[in-house]
């Protein structure tokens, strides 16, 4: 670099010197070309070192940026803006005004209306100019918004929150599993779960699978019959072998269990079923179990009237009384004298059933007629 310095002077001088040498009038001098090359070595000298003036004479800085055409320096990092705003040292563009933006560059700090403050604000906010600040505050509740969540459904904003209520996945399909995202939605997955279905009663009663690829299947009933004596539901009521079914058997009301029912009071029944469990008719006091259509024995009586206050205890529609009136009789004796006789029975007259009287065992001859000499007290029986 240093020869190069050299040589253009010793090189401008020798063309001088040629020319001056000619003499022509008007041609360059020698103090000419050396000013010339003075020049020459400024600018090629100011290449060198990276510094470079602009148009308008500004002069660039040590770090080799260049300043803008109003003379205004760029900072440390060599940025300046167009109509020559200066960063600020994190590189953050001031604005018009001279407000220096937040770190984010969304929210200016400075404002004079609301419509000054440029930027996004987050969900359910909004910016406003308060005391020549940009604030963000929550919009008012009831504002609609979207809280991006495909299971909830008329989102709004309450407290700078927004939210929604949640939907209900329901295809009305028994066979899939209704479920939802929050990023998708609904969804039906089909069920195959072996599940089944059953319709109708007794004999009518069916079973089917609930689903097949998806679909539901229709349970359809049997067809009821004539009820019948066989243990089953024929008729698909929900019952089995009821009351006047075919084959049915005929059973009287028995409340007192002797085995004879009243006449009139039937079921047609496929078993007997208290309180109809006789077969026989017939009984004329069900509230006593001695009393029913019989044949007595010759030593069956009654002192006591039955449950229906008669003595009817065989149901022949009467009373029959055991004893009836007693006398003793004389009659005369071969070869003279009376013989006494007796007639058992109660000596006052005929004796109501269950009352007690004077019965006429024996009869004698005393004080020479004959007249009861052995009586006992006995209670009428009945049947």
């Amino acid at each position: 670099m240093k020869l190069r310095f050299f040589a253009l002077p010793v090189l401008a001088a020798f063309l001088a010197l040629s020319i001056g040498c000619n003499g022509d009038e008007g041609s360059p001098t020698f103090d000419d070309a050396f000013e010339r090359d003075s020049k020459a070595t400024s600018d090629t000298k100011a290449k060198d070192d990276g510094t470079t003036a602009d148009d308008d004479g500004a002069t660039a800085d040590d770090d080799g940026a260049i300043a803008d055409d109003d003379g205004a320096t760029a900072d440390d990092d060599g940025a300046a803006d167009d109509d020559g705003a200066i960063t600020d040292d994190d590189g953050a563009i001031a604005d018009d005004d001279g407000a220096i933006a937040d770190d984010d560059g969304t929210e200016p700090q400075e404002c004079e209306e609301d419509t000054d403050c440029d930027g996004e604000p987050k969900k359910c906010h909004e910016f406003k100019c308060e005391d020549l600040k940009c604030k963000e505050v929550p919009v008012a509740d009831g504002t609609a918004c979207s809280d991006d969540n495909y299971c909830t459904e008329n989102d709004t904003c309450q407290d700078g929150v927004c939210s929604g209520t949640a939907i209900t996945c329901d295809d009305l399909n028994p066979c899939t599993e209704d479920t939802c995202d929050p990023e998708s939605g609904c969804s039906f997955k089909v069920i195959d779960s072996g599940d089944t279905i059953i319709c109708g009663k007794g004999e009518c009663m069916r079973e089917v699978q609930k689903c097949t690829d998806g679909v539901p299947n229709v349970c359809v009933e049997g067809e009821p019959t004539q009820e019948v004596c066989d243990g089953k539901d024929n008729d698909c009521d929900g019952h089995t072998d009821e009351e006047d079914a075919d084959d049915c058997t005929t059973y009287y009301r028995d409340d007192d269990g002797d085995e004879f029912g009243v006449d009139g009071d039937t079921r047609c029944l496929c078993a007997a079923a208290a309180p109809y469990t006789a077969t026989k008719g017939g009984d004329c006091c069900d509230k006593d179990d001695q009393a029913y259509p019989q044949e007595f024995t010759e030593e069956q009586w009654f002192i006591k009237a039955n449950q229906c206050d008669s003595f009817d205890y065989n149901c022949s529609e009467g009373e029959e009384k055991r004893w009836g009136i007693g006398s003793c009789l004389s009659f005369p004796r071969p070869g003279g004298g009376l013989t006494c006789g007796v007639k058992q029975g109660f000596d006052e007259g005929a004796v109501e059933c269950g009352v007690a009287a004077t019965y006429i065992v024996n009869c004698s001859i005393s004080g020479g007629r004959c007249q009861a000499t052995e009586t006992e007290e006995r209670t009428q029986s009945c049947r």
